[in-house]
């Protein structure tokens, strides 16, 4: 922290994580929990995040993310729930 304005640098490296949860589709897991939420959307508009992760995505690899979305949700849900049994 240096000056006037306070900065938490450590913020920003979960942002790459909280966007690939978002292409994934789970962003239900993340608008479960509205201050988690509201505080995940300040991040996404920061002139860091935009910098530093979103400039940087690579659209071809969203578009796979898209496509693959229902499939690789139905995967993740059977796994979760043979390890839940």
């Amino acid at each position: 922290m240096a000056g006037r304005r306070r900065v938490l640098a450590g913020r920003h490296s979960y942002s790459p994580y909280l966007q690939r949860l978002r292409h994934l589709g789970f962003a239900d897991c993340i608008e479960a929990r509205p201050r988690v939420a509201a505080w995940a959307e300040r991040l996404f508009e920061t002139a860091g995040f935009r910098a530093g992760v979103a400039q940087w995505t690579n659209p071809d690899c969203v578009e796979i993310f898209d496509r693959e979305r229902s499939a690789a949700r139905e995967r993740i849900n059977r796994i979760a729930q043979k390890k839940s049994a």
